[in-house]
């Protein structure tokens, strides 16, 4: 199976998973910086998303 496919796949999934995460956090003393790195790690999943996706319109 092709590798972006594969990605394609697995980004979303991830995304899924780590946004829970945002909410169990609210908990923690150090909630504002394991937010904001869930932050980051879901808006890079996004970015990676569309890149991966422009990448498959332009192989077609």
């Amino acid at each position: 199976m092709d590798v972006l496919i594969m990605k394609y796949i697995a980004i979303p999934m991830a995304i899924t998973v780590f946004k829970p995460d945002k909410e169990r956090f609210k908990e923690f003393q150090l909630r504002n910086l394991y937010q904001d790195m869930i932050y980051s790690i879901i808006e890079r999943m996004h970015q990676d998303y569309f890149k991966i996706k422009t990448e498959m319109i332009l192989k077609e």
